[in-house]
């Protein structure tokens, strides 16, 4: 009886210990992330990234769902009405990398693929999330766009 004993502590010790992941558990992509900062690619005198005017958020559902809104136009002005785009994501962690993420998102707009910040690929965003849990979005930097840096209301 004692050894079944020993034998079951060790399995329970064994599988929890098997069920601990390096990532923050209480992560969850799932909510409203709001525009927080925007880096240019270029510097601007006087800018600090944080003197925008228009508003943008991406809200992610459990089913694999998205939206974003935004009310910035194509032109850099503030629309009245925001524009919105729905579409669907996938999440894949991130192993081993030096830059501090964790997380990568894949975006596919279903709807006004024209939100789509990225240099003229389509329908597809790619974001991250870091290691202090903020969503980036640099889909644009490859073509000299700005980044820009979302937090989880």
């Amino acid at each position: 009886m004692k050894n079944k004993l020993i034998l079951l502590v060790v399995l329970a010790i064994f599988s929890n210990s098997c069920n601990q992941d390096d990532k923050n558990p209480d992560f969850n992509i799932l909510g409203y992330w709001n525009l927080k900062e925007i880096r240019p690619s270029w510097t601007i005198p006087g800018f600090d990234g944080t003197q925008f005017v228009h508003e943008e958020k991406y809200i992610f559902n459990t089913d694999n769902s998205f939206i974003k809104i935004s009310n910035q136009s194509k032109e850099g002005r503030t629309l009245d009405v925001p524009n919105q785009a729905l579409g669907t994501y996938t999440i894949k962690p991130i192993e081993h990398n030096g830059e501090g993420l964790i997380f990568e998102l894949v975006l596919k707009f279903d709807t006004n693929e024209t939100m789509a910040a990225n240099c003229g690929e389509g329908p597809i965003e790619n974001l991250y999330v870091n290691k202090d849990f903020q969503l980036l979005n640099a889909s644009a930097t490859a073509c000299d766009g700005p980044l820009f840096l979302y937090a989880k209301r």
